[in-house]
């Protein structure tokens, strides 16, 4: 489960852009390469504001509509538009939400990757030679599922999940469940993943 805490120690270890707001659409951090990207001296800069106070108001509207997509189905994945502080051009962005938890499960928010479209490349499922059961348990852990909730989809014990999302982590070279988000996102597992679920 995505929680607050987690996504902070992660971005710690990780280079991007990265933001994560509150169930209300209010920034709750952003990664410095990112606000940086932005025009902005410090990350601190953006914490509290919304979309329509940034530069990019415009498409506030739709920003927020995907975050409530984010919120109530586990994820959304699209294209979304910022300007950069310093420019007048909008830069379009492929743009993968999730929402976070607290401890309990309960939704505190949404953390956000966004990349840059012209770097977005989309590979095939065979460059990682995923099984059909590490790419079910990738798609439905990408849909923001805990191992708990996997195993009960999938009829699977919990212990069985946490052994295929392990398999998922020596496969994309990763050390923890955030670091596996971030990176099978990023190589486009989010929207290449086939529903092979029944």
């Amino acid at each position: 489960m995505l929680t607050l805490q987690l996504i902070e120690n992660s971005l710690q270890s990780l280079d991007g852009f990265y933001l994560w707001k509150d169930t209300d659409s209010e920034y709750l951090g952003i990664s410095p390469q990112f606000a940086r990207l932005l025009g902005y001296q410090t990350s601190k800069q953006i914490i509290g504001a919304r979309d329509e106070s940034l530069a990019w108001a415009e498409f506030a509207e739709q920003a927020v509509h995907d975050d409530q997509i984010a919120l109530h189905q586990g994820g959304f994945q699209g294209i979304e538009y910022a300007r950069f502080s310093h420019q007048s051009e909008m830069i379009p962005f492929l743009v993968s939400k999730h929402r976070f938890s607290d401890g309990s499960g309960v939704h505190q928010g949404i953390f956000a990757q966004a990349t840059p479209l012209e770097e977005v490349t989309f590979p095939t499922l065979k460059q990682r030679q995923l099984s059909q059961r590490e790419q079910q348990c990738l798609q439905l852990f990408l849909q923001g599922k805990t191992c708990r909730e996997i195993g009960d989809v999938l009829c699977l014990s919990h212990r069985t999940t946490e052994k295929y999302l392990a398999s998922l982590k020596l496969k994309f070279n990763v050390g923890n469940k955030a670091a596996l988000v971030s990176k099978a996102i990023q190589e486009g597992y989010l929207t290449n993943v086939t529903d092979t679920i029944n």
